[in-house]
């Protein structure tokens, strides 16, 4: 699937102790365009209030009609595609609409499985765009990740920043898994804490990607400072911003792997 070579990625950013963090754990290797839709206007999608997953598996869904699709970094030209809906709703409702915000059109599914709804979601949308279905080209099972629980967080982070991470890939397209298969990989993160000086500690966070069998395929690094116990409670936005910038760090080191 992969080169079995370890690819490791340092990706740690020196900020000062007490001065102000407008991009905390962030890093400059990554390829933002990477998370941009193909040419053209695209279809952004916005599946945050449906069930978990269907987000990603539409924009997959959509690309393999040849229509751009993601859920981030579209342009003043984007159609937006909205699911309104819940895992324990009967059914789910999608508007269509335009750059503008004026509906093109709307449509309601009964909710099934994941693959099903997003394959129909598609066709949908190729009939409001006054296109003919494409038929399916059979492809290899998508890749999943898996998010482990975080080791050595202190406070809430040890939830705090699974979830932070797991949305986080979600809304950029991943697609998630709750356990190891013969198509996922796992997303292992861990907090090291440690004094800096008096009053300021330093935090490192360490993304391990690993194959089920445990197979280290890279390693992303992250590191600041904070003053001592802001992390002994909630994390609140720092768990965000830490998760944004691992994620951009995950999927580089998956699009370098050729993953």
């Amino acid at each position: 699937m992969c080169s079995s070579r370890v690819v490791a990625l340092a990706l740690a950013l020196a900020l000062g102790a007490c001065g102000p963090l407008p991009r905390p754990f962030a890093h400059v290797d990554a390829d933002p365009e990477a998370l941009r839709p193909a040419d053209g206007a695209g279809v952004m999608v916005d599946a945050t209030r449906c069930p978990n997953g269907l987000g990603a598996a539409v924009i997959e869904a959509l690309r393999d009609a040849e229509v751009p699709a993601s859920a981030a970094g579209g342009n003043l030209g984007s159609l937006w595609l909205i699911c309104e809906g819940g895992a324990d709703s009967a059914t789910l409702g999608w508007t269509l609409s335009d750059a503008q915000g004026a509906t093109l059109g709307e449509f309601e599914q009964a909710d099934e499985v994941l693959e099903v709804l997003a394959s129909d979601v598609a066709a949908q949308v190729l009939t409001l765009l006054g296109r003919d279905a494409v038929a399916p080209i059979e492809t290899a099972p998508r890749l999943a990740l898996v998010i482990a629980p975080i080791i050595g967080a202190p406070g809430n982070g040890r939830v705090a920043l699974a979830r932070a991470m797991a949305g986080t890939l979600e809304w950029r397209g991943m697609a998630l898994a709750t356990e190891p298969g013969d198509n996922t990989l796992l997303i292992l993160g861990t907090v090291v804490m440690s004094d800096a000086e008096p009053g300021v500690q330093r935090i490192e966070v360490v993304w391990e990607v690993l194959k089920p069998d445990g197979q280290r395929l890279g390693v992303i690094n992250q590191a600041n400072t904070l003053p001592a116990g802001t992390l002994d409670g909630e994390w609140g936005a720092i768990a965000a911003a830490i998760a944004d910038d691992g994620a951009t760090g995950v999927l580089y080191l998956l699009e370098k792997i050729g993953l």
